[in-house]
């Protein structure tokens, strides 16, 4: 099995990075990407391929990009965490008034109530004394009409009177 690879420098936002790719690999299956190889105190590794923009960064201008994805995220959490607050706000502020709003409904309906109750036992009241007072003078059940005859400016005229 015979395996061509080849090293060779990047050097990108004027920073120097080693990069591997493999040129040939005979009867084994390759990936045709530019590796970031780094040299360390564990040894030597190969870094995954990034790709942004179009195309593969390494070293610092990798992890340039890494921060300002991270911090694009963590400014997208924290506005979505502020709308969720704000609307929060104005769901609690709304059912406030709605509370309100049924406090006045509920508070119109007793008025409602008690003023139906009061005009009710008022009514009874009148009717109960009425009926009191015609026991008291011994009077009829229902009134009776008569015509009584009144003398206006020399003409007479017919009036109907209520008798108790």
């Amino acid at each position: 099995m015979r395996i061509w690879i080849h090293l060779s420098y990047v050097v990108q936002d004027g920073e120097r990075n080693r990069a591997l790719t493999i040129v040939k690999s005979r009867g084994t299956g390759h990936s045709n990407q530019v590796r970031e190889l780094t040299l360390s105190d564990d040894g030597v590794t190969l870094t995954d391929v990034f790709m942004a923009q179009g195309k593969a960064l390494m070293g610092v201008a990798r992890w340039e990009w890494e921060q300002e994805q991270r911090a694009a995220q963590e400014r997208t959490t924290v506005a979505s965490d502020l709308k969720r607050l704000q609307l929060q706000v104005a769901q609690a502020e709304a059912v406030a008034r709605l509370q309100v709003v049924q406090t006045e409904i509920d508070a119109r309906s007793a008025e409602m109530s008690v003023l139906a109750l009061a005009t009710g036992s008022a009514t009874r009241l009148l009717k109960s004394d009425q009926e009191i007072l015609r026991k008291l003078r011994h009077g009829d059940a229902e009134p009776v009409k008569a015509r009584v005859a009144i003398k206006v400016g020399g003409r007479r005229r017919n009036h109907h009177a209520k008798t108790h």
